[in-house]
């Protein structure tokens, strides 16, 4: 029996990453975070994720924008998913619908992209090399958006889940 093959490869997280909490729905965050820092974030098709302890895939928000001169590319990603999915079962209506029938259940699935840092809402990937001037500079303008919270700058190398960031 031939003996299996594994593939270890170490990634580069040659990026900047920022956790950010700000209670606003994604699309007005963004449009604050464009002005801020003179963006042009816009939305791309949602990343997914695949959980191991939930059937269907989690769908995180997904914001790009790629300067020109400088090619440096910015992600906006929403940290808390939260699809609702038709389930199989039934749920018999007190109110009785027009038809008599019964109605599949709405169930939902939460999860997040890093789950370490569960209390940030988004995350901000800026891909450029960690300069430590750059990061401070980067944390002080996301800090004068009025509806952030909270930032931190996050080192990518600590996270168990650094893995769900390559994509």
């Amino acid at each position: 029996m031939a003996k299996p093959i594994v593939l270890n490869i170490d990634y580069d997280y040659d990026f900047m990453l920022f956790a950010i909490t700000a209670h606003e729905a994604d699309y007005k965050f963004c449009q604050k975070l464009n002005k801020q820092l003179f963006l042009n974030l816009e939305r791309e098709e949602a990343l997914e994720l695949k959980n191991k302890n939930q059937t269907d895939n989690l769908l995180f928000s997904f914001y790009a924008y790629v300067t020109e001169e400088e090619q440096i590319e910015y992600n906006l990603l929403g940290n808390k998913s939260f699809n609702q999915v038709l389930s199989n079962k039934a749920v018999t209506s007190n109110q009785g619908d027009l038809f008599g029938g019964d109605e599949p259940e709405i169930s939902g699935q939460k999860g997040y992209l890093i789950p370490e840092l569960s209390s940030y809402d988004y995350l901000m990937i800026v891909r450029v090399p960690y300069d430590p001037q750059e990061a401070y500079a980067i944390e002080n303008q996301l800090k004068e958006i009025d509806s952030v919270l909270k930032v931190q700058f996050v080192e990518v190398a600590d996270l168990a889940s650094k893995n769900n960031l390559i994509f």
